[in-house]
């Protein structure tokens, strides 16, 4: 039997063929990792592995790319984050640091007690007693001037600033309490001290005298900043009595407010050296007087830290 000739012609290329017997190409992406295979089945079988491992090593060259860079943006961004802004950016909140419990706290009202003098005659806050005499002890005020409160029989002075307050607190007295304030007795010469101390001490003897008059060039008289009030219609002049008065309990509760502190209290005679005067009133100003007040300060030596003055040296 004679096979059939293969009809004549022109062979066709081994790319023509390769096209006709070849499954269709894949996509670009495709090409990078696809060749036509030529090999054996036994080559052929190993092509899926190839594969797999071509496409590991280029997934491990890209994050051998990417990662450092999102390394390094991290790393600035907790930098950032760990340097202090001196202004914070707005809509943020800075964190507040941890409270510290010894810390103090500042209270409503809170002055610095260094502001002033102590020691200085012509400061408001100078603290004359029986251990710290005025230096010198005949110091006097150069800005003295008529009280005008409601009744000043004697046409008393103090100091132009405690004098202002004084009128305004007199002001304000009449107001609220119905009461306008009259002025005893303000500043005192120590000339003035002297005369008086020597006719109590004569009349009731020193040590009695030593309760409740000063000596010359310790009296707060002498500062210019203190007076001693009552009310017009008072049945006594300069008594306890005063203090359950609608005016004295009236200044008792609102002095402060004008810079006046009640400078001799019941009780604190182991510390001022003085009794019970509820008539006797001190300008300090308002900072301190208001200090004073919210702190339940009740004498100028527990304000400053001083020490108690019951005896002259």
């Amino acid at each position: 039997m004679r096979w059939p000739r293969r009809r004549p012609g022109r062979r066709r290329p081994a790319r023509a063929r390769l096209r006709q017997t070849s499954a269709p190409r894949p996509p670009i992406v495709g090409r990078l990792l696809w060749r036509p295979s030529r090999r054996s089945p036994r080559q052929r079988l190993r092509e899926p592995a190839r594969a797999v491992l071509t496409a590991t090593a280029a997934v491990a060259l890209l994050a051998a790319v990417i990662v450092p860079t999102s390394t390094v943006m991290i790393t600035d961004a907790r930098d950032e984050a760990a340097t202090p802004s001196a202004t914070p950016a707005p809509g943020l909140m800075t964190p507040a640091a941890p409270e510290d419990d010894d810390a103090p706290t500042p209270s409503p009202g809170a002055i610095d007690l260094n502001t002033r003098s102590i020691d200085d005659p012509a400061s408001i806050w100078v603290v004359v007693n029986k251990v710290r005499p005025l230096q010198p002890v005949d110091w006097a005020p150069g800005d003295l001037v008529t009280v005008d409160v409601t009744s000043n029989p004697g046409g008393d002075q103090m100091r132009a600033e405690a004098a202002e307050a004084l009128h305004r607190m007199d002001q304000t007295a009449r107001d609220e309490s119905g009461q306008g304030i009259t002025i005893v007795s303000g500043y005192r010469s120590y000339e003035r001290q002297q005369s008086l101390y020597a006719a109590y001490a004569r009349r009731d003897g020193q040590a009695a005298a030593d309760t409740y008059s000063s000596r010359p060039g310790h009296s707060e008289h002498q500062t210019g900043l203190s007076c001693d009030l009552q009310q017009p219609d008072a049945s006594c002049s300069v008594c306890n009595q005063f203090g359950s008065s609608p005016l004295g309990e009236w200044l008792a509760g609102n002095a402060w407010r004008f810079g006046f502190v009640q400078r001799y209290e019941a009780g604190q005679e182991h510390v001022t050296g003085f009794m019970e005067e509820t008539w006797h009133y001190r300008y300090v100003g308002v900072d301190l007087a208001t200090w004073m007040h919210e702190h339940d300060v009740h004498t100028l030596e527990a304000a400053f830290s001083l020490p108690d003055a019951p005896d002259y040296p």
